[in-house]
């Protein structure tokens, strides 16, 4: 079953790569990535530009907006994989996973970006290194997400629309606070839905256990939701006494594991400045103050 499962991956592998279209969708999302950070972001004038990569990786997650659910339509269109004996589990894993790997290797090219900016001035390279693998961890959440919508969206054309509205949706969702009067309760939870709001931290430089404990959990959450969107689509009982007892338990994880990762997180400050975290001095200067700290900032 393993060398079956290891020959339709590279199947699905090689589906992209004989297609040209995703090659220019590649081409495309580099070329936007670059160009957004070169020209938009004034990188050659002078007293402007600089060596720090964040914004060049803070806008990544729109561009992707409309590249990874192109990624999914060949996934979608795989009638093989719809004929062999795997269960739903295992078919829409291998959806993901071959998005995946095609979603890094796609990415690759923007390495070059680093590299021509390293001749200008030192490229960070803990920042960087968090940076490359925050974008992993959000591909995989708005892969499962865009994986989910296919099964709601039969049409082809109709579920790439309806995919790059909800995936741009949820990415833009961390700005309505500051378009519209919400209470902090309710500002807080439209920010924490937002993916390429919990990517902040890794496109600078810091590594919260707390984002990518969403990636994780909202991957699993939109996988599931898959597999019970297609086992309803066909007629079976998603809930029967056999997954019973596993989805309780799923259930269980998900939700504890949220908890924990709000209360309990750790934050590594990979950049080489330092710039998003207290120092130790000032850590200390806090605890020891006699009276609340209240600090007023200006936007």
């Amino acid at each position: 079953m393993k060398n079956k499962f290891s020959a339709l991956l590279k199947k699905e592998i090689f589906s992209y790569a004989i297609n040209p279209f995703y090659y220019i969708a590649a081409i495309v999302f580099c070329v936007f990535c670059a160009a957004g950070f070169f020209f938009a972001g004034q990188f050659f004038v002078e007293g402007k530009g600089s060596p720090s990569l964040s914004r060049f990786f803070l806008l990544m997650p729109y561009i992707a907006s409309v590249f990874i659910p192109s990624l999914c339509l060949e996934t979608k269109g795989s009638a093989l994989s719809a004929t062999l004996p795997y269960s739903a589990r295992e078919l829409f894993f291998l959806r993901i996973v071959s998005a995946l790997i095609f979603f890094a290797l796609a990415i690759s090219p923007t390495a070059l970006v680093p590299i021509c900016v390293n001749f200008f001035g030192d490229v960070d390279g803990g920042a960087l290194f968090t940076a490359y693998l925050g974008i992993i961890f959000f591909a995989l959440s708005s892969i499962s997400l865009c994986v989910f919508l296919s099964e709601l969206v039969q049409n082809r054309a109709a579920y790439f629309f309806f995919s790059a509205l909800v995936l741009s949706a949820i990415n833009l969702a961390h700005f309505l606070p500051t378009l519209a009067q919400l209470s902090d309760f309710s500002a807080a939870l439209v920010r924490s839905l937002s993916f390429a709001w919990h990517f902040d931290s890794a496109g600078k430089g810091v590594l919260d256990t707390r984002d990518f404990f969403f990636y994780l959990i909202s991957a699993i959450l939109f996988f599931e939701l898959a597999v019970f969107a297609a086992e309803t689509r066909k007629g079976k009982n998603y809930f029967s006494k056999k997954n019973a007892l596993s989805t309780f338990t799923f259930l269980l994880i998900l939700i504890f594991a949220s908890l924990d990762s709000s209360r309990a997180y750790k934050r590594f400050d990979l950049s080489r400045s330092k710039q998003f975290s207290i120092s130790p001095f000032t850590k200390n200067l806090i605890s020891s103050a006699q009276e609340k700290i209240r600090i007023t900032y200006y936007r």
